[in-house]
């Protein structure tokens, strides 16, 4: 339940991070 919510939060969270200084190398 609660933990598997927190698991894909995080995941997600990390995803735009990494999409963003993608971006960011990207420019």
């Amino acid at each position: 339940g609660a933990a598997k919510l927190r698991g894909a939060i995080s995941q997600a969270s990390t995803l735009a991070e990494i999409e963003a200084l993608l971006q960011l190398e990207k420019v």
